[in-house]
């Protein structure tokens, strides 16, 4: 089983911050065009993709230290 370095998880991060965005981007989409259900359905992957970028931006923090 391979550590997590500083990198490993910056770049997991920025993976995660793109999922993200799209997410964000349909979600707008969605909520524009009055879709409630798919718009709810979106917004929980879109909220726990930034929880996850968050955490491993988080994670690289304490990893440089």
């Amino acid at each position: 089983m391979s550590q997590a370095t500083r990198t490993s998880c910056l770049k997991s991060a920025r993976s995660w911050h793109k999922k993200y965005v799209s997410y964000l981007t349909k979600w707008e989409q969605f909520k524009r065009q009055q879709n409630e259900t798919e718009a709810n359905f979106i917004y929980d992957k879109m909220v726990s993709a930034l929880d996850t970028a968050v955490y491993l931006t988080k994670k690289a923090e304490l990893l440089t230290h």
